[in-house]
């Protein structure tokens, strides 16, 4: 995909997009969103935000039956960290390839949307790159969509990818 002139430069120099930030999932269409990210960042000299947000630890509700918690609360945190890290590690081959200033941001929340606008203000980015997973119907009415919250809600430009 080719996004030349895409997006002007404002007065002074400075680019209107600075600060990209992607939330990556491990998808394909999420990887698809750094490959976006990673061509207007070469573009612009912008730099790269690539951000994991994982459930937070909830153990069973099961009050009647006894048993054995499969892990602790340190032993998820350890395990969604670990994961985390292996799917920034895969997202970041792009912008390494492309020789782009990048970080890696693991965040532990109950609403992934919530943590991406989060991040977004916290951290002065310009533009947020996201997927949307194409949910229709009911799949969409039950599970909702982050990207659609986020878009809802943030002051951030937002690009959509398929």
């Amino acid at each position: 995909m080719d996004m030349r002139g895409w997006f002007a430069p404002q007065q002074g120099g400075k680019t209107m997009f600075d600060k990209i930030l992607v939330p990556v999932d491990g998808s394909k269409l999420s990887l698809n969103a750094v490959r976006v990210a990673v061509e207007i960042a070469r573009e612009r000299q912008a730099r790269l935000v690539l951000l994991n947000v994982q459930m937070p630890y909830q153990p069973p509700a099961f009050a009647e039956v006894p048993m054995a918690l499969p892990m602790s609360e340190k032993e998820y945190d350890e395990a969604v960290r670990r994961a985390s890290q292996k799917l920034l590690s895969d997202a970041t081959r792009l912008p390494h390839a492309a020789g782009l200033q990048y970080q890696t941001v693991t965040r532990i929340a109950l609403s992934p949307w919530k943590a991406i606008i989060t991040v977004a203000r916290s951290r002065g980015i310009d533009l947020i790159v996201m997927a949307s997973h194409g949910r229709r119907g009911l799949a969409g009415m039950l599970l909702g969509s982050e990207t659609q919250k986020v878009l809802t809600h943030c002051t951030v430009p937002v690009l959509v990818t398929r």
